[in-house]
Protein backbone atom coordinates (compact mmCIF):
# COMPACT_ATOMS: atom_id res chain seq x y z
CA UNK A 1 0.00 0.00 0.00
CA UNK A 2 1.47 3.43 -0.64
CA UNK A 3 -0.67 4.79 2.70
CA UNK A 4 2.67 4.14 4.85
CA UNK A 5 5.06 5.29 2.66
CA UNK A 6 3.25 8.70 2.08
CA UNK A 7 3.00 9.67 5.78
CA UNK A 8 6.42 7.85 6.48
CA UNK A 9 7.41 10.95 4.25
CA UNK A 10 5.45 13.36 5.48
CA UNK A 11 7.05 12.97 8.98
CA UNK A 12 10.54 12.55 7.75
CA UNK A 13 9.38 16.06 6.16
CA UNK A 14 8.66 17.16 9.42
CA UNK A 15 11.43 16.08 11.51
CA UNK A 16 14.17 17.17 8.85
CA UNK A 17 12.28 20.57 8.82
CA UNK A 18 12.29 20.46 12.16
CA UNK A 19 16.26 19.26 12.33
CA UNK A 20 17.89 22.06 9.56
CA UNK A 21 16.80 24.80 12.25
CA UNK A 22 18.37 23.23 15.36
CA UNK A 23 21.61 22.91 13.22
CA UNK A 24 21.37 26.12 12.04
CA UNK A 25 20.79 27.16 15.91
CA UNK A 26 18.10 28.72 15.69
CA UNK A 27 15.20 27.90 18.54
CA UNK A 28 11.87 26.43 17.65
CA UNK A 29 10.57 28.89 19.69
CA UNK A 30 11.99 32.27 18.33
CA UNK A 31 9.77 34.85 18.02
CA UNK A 32 6.56 35.12 16.29
CA UNK A 33 7.45 35.72 12.53
CA UNK A 34 4.71 35.60 9.80
CA UNK A 35 6.40 31.89 8.98
CA UNK A 36 6.30 30.85 12.59
CA UNK A 37 2.84 32.64 13.75
CA UNK A 38 0.66 29.82 15.35
CA UNK A 39 -2.30 30.79 13.25
CA UNK A 40 -0.54 30.33 10.05
CA UNK A 41 1.22 27.35 11.30
CA UNK A 42 -2.18 25.60 12.42
CA UNK A 43 -3.65 26.33 8.64
CA UNK A 44 -0.60 25.12 7.37
CA UNK A 45 -0.53 22.18 9.05
CA UNK A 46 -4.97 22.02 8.43
CA UNK A 47 -4.03 22.00 4.60
CA UNK A 48 -1.39 19.22 4.79
CA UNK A 49 -4.01 17.39 6.34
CA UNK A 50 -6.19 17.79 3.48
CA UNK A 51 -4.06 17.27 1.33
CA UNK A 52 -2.64 13.98 3.04
CA UNK A 53 -6.42 13.00 3.28
CA UNK A 54 -7.06 13.76 -0.64
CA UNK A 55 -4.27 11.60 -1.60
CA UNK A 56 -5.13 8.83 0.56
CA UNK A 57 -8.74 8.82 -0.99
CA UNK A 58 -7.41 8.68 -4.57
CA UNK A 59 -5.30 5.57 -3.62
CA UNK A 60 -7.74 4.06 -2.28
CA UNK A 61 -9.75 4.52 -5.45
CA UNK A 62 -6.29 3.75 -7.51
CA UNK A 63 -6.28 0.20 -5.66
CA UNK A 64 -10.43 -0.32 -5.49
CA UNK A 65 -9.66 0.40 -10.07
CA UNK A 66 -6.39 -2.24 -9.78
CA UNK A 67 -8.50 -4.88 -8.27
CA UNK A 68 -11.86 -4.46 -10.54
CA UNK A 69 -9.46 -4.72 -13.30
CA UNK A 70 -7.36 -7.35 -11.84
CA UNK A 71 -11.10 -9.19 -11.51
CA UNK A 72 -11.89 -8.82 -15.03
CA UNK A 73 -9.09 -10.31 -16.11
CA UNK A 74 -9.36 -13.50 -14.34
CA UNK A 75 -12.64 -14.10 -15.83
CA UNK A 76 -11.59 -13.12 -19.05
CA UNK A 77 -8.74 -15.43 -18.54
CA UNK A 78 -11.58 -18.07 -17.51
CA UNK A 79 -13.71 -17.48 -20.31
CA UNK A 80 -10.39 -18.33 -22.48
CA UNK A 81 -9.08 -21.68 -20.67
CA UNK A 82 -13.19 -22.86 -21.35
CA UNK A 83 -12.96 -21.84 -24.76
CA UNK A 84 -10.05 -23.92 -25.39
CA UNK A 85 -11.69 -26.61 -23.78
CA UNK A 86 -13.98 -26.14 -25.80
CA UNK A 87 -12.27 -25.95 -29.38
CA UNK A 88 -9.95 -29.07 -28.53
CA UNK A 89 -13.56 -31.52 -27.52
CA UNK A 90 -14.07 -30.11 -31.32
CA UNK A 91 -11.06 -30.89 -32.64
CA UNK A 92 -10.55 -34.25 -31.14
CA UNK A 93 -14.57 -34.91 -32.32
CA UNK A 94 -13.65 -34.05 -35.66
CA UNK A 95 -10.44 -36.24 -35.40
CA UNK A 96 -12.25 -39.13 -34.78
CA UNK A 97 -15.33 -38.93 -37.56
CA UNK A 98 -12.44 -38.44 -40.26
CA UNK A 99 -10.82 -41.99 -38.68
CA UNK A 100 -14.12 -43.68 -38.96
CA UNK A 101 -15.10 -42.69 -42.36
Amino acid sequence: MLRTPLLTALVGLMISTGAAVAARGESTRATVTPDRDPALLQQSVKRSSTEVSRLQHDVAAQERRSREANQRLREQDRKLEQLRRQLQVMQADTGVKKQGQ
